[in-house]
């Protein structure tokens, strides 16, 4: 059963009117039906702000719209479709079906049988038949919209990304450009590691704000199993010019190289639930190897206390490591990635 083309109809009745169907669009729509998931994480703040500058949709219902059917709408309705609606008239069906051809958000129904029919006169006054609609609006439908806004006008920012280690989608000249360029970073399993080019993937966790207001650092407490502990950084202080740019980035990734080496999937998953205790987490950041020689991507997740520590602990570090995890994000210098939300495979 091919969903692609239910799929572009899908993105189009979410509002965005310009993208047309054609074999561009269905090839992206290919690679990126897994979005048709439940998260594992997602950040309904960022991605509501980030939906906000870049769709600018024009309103937004807070309390729903009432409408109303008489008694001969009805008829002329039933009429009208010639039996399709069947015999008896189902408002939501109908609201329904008028969403998917004029665009509009899907609805919900909350029906509710107001009026009375009344005699004045010999003339029969139609009792009338009112429903609150409300816009069903989440972040998964924003992403989803949002998604479909950067295929139809942005399609030179969408960076589909199933192999880290190449490096057009972090280049700084790249990640300057605006938009801002969506990523969808695909972090392969255990089993998908041979093609990748990458030894494992690796979530070192570097630091996180409690939603108390408390800062901790997690990176150094990160012991190799020898019981080595990790290098102090060497800023260089004693080189200077475009030497000392080129010394920085080296000695970056040479530091960041024995974390890679030390790595141990269930120390890193147990540093931060011991760094998180009975809280929550406002923020964690971690440091993703996307090369063996060192280079890393700086990943930063804003969960607001929302989500518990085996998200950022057992699932993402454990079992992320194990099974792979899809990543949609934004690029800042760095390269560092916003996140906006996570996928299990």
């Amino acid at each position: 059963m091919n969903v692609i083309p239910k799929l572009t109809k899908f993105l189009r009745v979410l509002g965005v009117k310009k993208m047309e169907a054609n074999k561009e669009n269905d090839n992206l729509l290919e690679k990126l039906i897994w979005i048709a998931d439940a998260p594992m994480f997602i950040d309904d703040v960022l991605l509501g702000q980030f939906y906000d500058a870049i769709v600018m949709p024009h309103a937004k219902v807070e309390d729903g719209i009432i409408v109303e059917f008489s008694e001969q709408d009805i008829k002329n309705i039933q009429n009208f479709f010639s039996g399709q609606v069947g015999g008896k008239f189902d408002p939501g069906k109908l609201l329904a079906s008028f969403s998917s051809l004029t665009g509009l958000p899907s609805i919900e129904m909350n029906a509710e049988l107001k009026g009375e029919r009344t005699t004045e006169l010999s003339t029969t006054r139609d009792s009338k038949h009112s429903y609150k609609v409300s816009l069903i609006e989440s972040p998964q439908r924003q992403l989803v919209q949002l998604i479909a806004f950067y295929i139809a006008d942005f399609p030179n920012r969408i960076f589909l990304v199933d192999d880290p280690s190449g490096e057009e989608w972090r280049k700084p000249e790249v990640i300057k450009e605006v938009p801002r360029q969506l990523v969808f970073l695909d972090l392969p399993g255990i089993d998908e590691l041979p093609k990748s080019g990458l030894k494992e993937i690796q979530f070192i966790p570097t630091a996180l704000e409690l939603t108390n207001g408390g800062v901790k650092l997690l990176f150094d407490k990160l012991h190799a199993e020898s019981g080595e502990t990790p290098p102090e950084y060497n800023e260089l202080k004693d080189i200077s010019g475009d030497k000392k740019l080129e010394g920085l980035k080296e000695a970056h990734k040479k530091y960041w190289e024995w974390f890679s080496e030390n790595y141990r999937s269930k120390v890193a998953m147990k540093v931060v639930e011991e760094g998180v205790g009975q809280n929550k987490i406002q923020w964690i950041d971690y440091r993703l190897p996307v090369s063996n020689d060192g280079t890393t991507l700086h990943l930063h997740i804003c969960p607001r206390g929302r989500y518990d520590v085996g998200t950022f602990a057992y699932k993402l570090i454990k079992r992320g490591s194990k099974h792979g995890l899809r990543v949609i994000g934004t690029m800042k210098s760095g390269p560092d990635m916003n996140v906006l939300a996570i996928y299990e495979k």
